[in-house]
């Protein structure tokens, strides 16, 4: 193997280790999927983003699995929710 490609590896796990710092979790490699914690009502969840996705479109429960995801949409809505009732 050459030296080029061995800088190449140790590039990319590089920057898998440095988007593992920032709270990323790399899902799938082929597809692009990565998920980020967040919270709904104090319970653990995942916002899922996919390669090529403009914006963050999903989240699913901690113990499901992409499959089972939902629209972000959900959690905007509960936002709206709980401002209107601080106001």
């Amino acid at each position: 193997m050459s030296k080029k490609y061995h800088g190449l590896l140790f590039q990319f796990y590089k920057e898998l280790e440095d988007l593992t710092k920032m709270g990323v979790i790399v899902k799938d490699l082929n597809q692009g999927l990565v998920e980020f914690y967040s919270k709904l009502d104090n319970q653990d969840i995942f916002l899922c983003y996919k390669l090529n996705e403009k914006k963050i479109h999903y989240w699913h429960e901690i113990d499901s699995g992409c499959p089972e995801r939902k629209s972000v949409s959900i959690l905007q809505k509960d936002y709206e929710k709980r401002i209107k009732k601080l106001l």
